[in-house]
């Protein structure tokens, strides 16, 4: 009986860790997929930036 006790305790605290682990890779995650949004956001900002330059130069060549 003392054995299953001993076996028991050393599941669950190994449980625990696993639980604490996850939780702590799983907080990373959504730091990381925020941080990839807003330079995503960021991106296409620039993006459109560059699209309105191009309209621009082609507006300017046209009109030469």
């Amino acid at each position: 009986m003392v054995g299953q006790n001993v076996a028991s305790a050393g599941v669950e605290k190994t449980i625990n860790e696993t639980h604490a682990a996850s939780l702590g890779e799983f907080e990373l995650a959504k730091e990381a997929r925020s941080q990839n949004n807003l330079e995503l956001a960021e991106l296409r900002k620039i993006a459109g930036d560059i699209q309105a330059l191009l309209k621009d130069t082609e507006f300017i060549k046209k009109n030469q």
